[in-house]
């Protein structure tokens, strides 16, 4: 017997409190992780519950390793020389092993968040992104997570997708002292 993990998404439509105006349901994500013993079986709204503040909630979706992800890969690298160059190599192998439905989005986190290449899930075109990113400048990691979290959380609201941010840096603790 073998353990099998699988990290889903649950949704939950909550009824508004009473009196409140009726703007439509609300909706919570929740990750959580299961581990199950023998065949993999895939779960269905049906098979869960769900209470808020003592309210039964509807489950609207789940979502598991099987459904589509957005991946927002977000590069601050700085040390062209040793770290910086190592990271993109192993990096591509990475991205490699992913899954076919696995959209990628490269950003670059040095001098603000921007975006090098839109989640795509044509490797060839984020490999080629990855290699050709510059490794300079100062570390962006600190300052820009919160935007890329923003990010993350605006997609999630628009599509039904599962969402993940990867940082990769080679940044050191030392750089961001002034920050601490």
């Amino acid at each position: 017997m073998c353990s099998l993990g699988l990290i889903l998404a649950l949704w939950l439509g909550l009824a508004p409190a009473a009196g409140a105006p009726k703007a439509g349901p609300e909706r919570v994500r929740i990750p959580f992780w299961i581990e199950a013993e023998g065949e993999e079986e895939r779960l269905a709204a049906d098979d869960l519950s769900a209470w808020l503040e003592g309210a039964t909630s509807r489950i609207m979706s789940l979502q598991g390793p099987g459904d589509d992800l957005i991946l927002l890969l977000v590069l601050d690298l700085a040390d062209e020389l040793t770290a910086g160059a190592v990271a993109k190599q192993v990096l591509i192998e990475e991205l490699r092993g992913l899954p076919a439905n696995t959209y990628i989005g490269l950003l670059r986190a040095q001098d603000g968040l921007q975006v090098i290449v839109d989640p795509t899930p044509d490797r060839a075109t984020v490999e080629q992104a990855i290699q050709d990113v510059p490794i300079s400048g100062k570390p962006g990691l600190l300052e820009t997570l919160e935007l890329a979290g923003r990010i993350a959380d605006g997609i999630l609201k628009k599509a039904a997708v599962r969402v993940a941010v990867w940082y990769v840096t080679d940044s050191d603790v030392r750089s961001y002292r002034e920050d601490l």
